[in-house]
């Protein structure tokens, strides 16, 4: 569903963040997930990924969930092919593979 050349995954590590009320900051905390993809997939497929990495996401932090607070949480956002640039040649790559 989605071409290898094409995903990309990023951290934004937080210092200092608040959840709640503030009161137990070392003890609290949260991931959250931003999927964005370019248009094309029926709702059926981004509903099926969605679950899936939210799935595989739960698994993954599930011994951190049982022992700390823990918010999880993730989004998908589609966007059009107007109102963005690209440029790639790691595609061309992955397609002699």
């Amino acid at each position: 569903m989605f071409p290898i050349g094409g995903i990309r995954s990023r951290v934004h590590w937080l210092r200092d963040w608040c959840v709640a009320d503030g009161s137990h900051q070392a003890t609290d905390a949260f991931v959250h997930a931003t999927l964005k993809v370019g248009a094309g997939r029926t709702e059926a497929q981004l509903q099926t990924a969605c679950d899936a990495l939210f799935a595989m996401l739960s698994e993954h932090f599930a011994a951190q969930f049982e022992r700390r607070g823990l918010a999880l949480s993730m989004e998908c956002s589609e966007f059009s092919e107007a109102g963005t640039w690209k440029k790639n040649n790691i595609h061309p790559r992955y397609k002699k593979a």
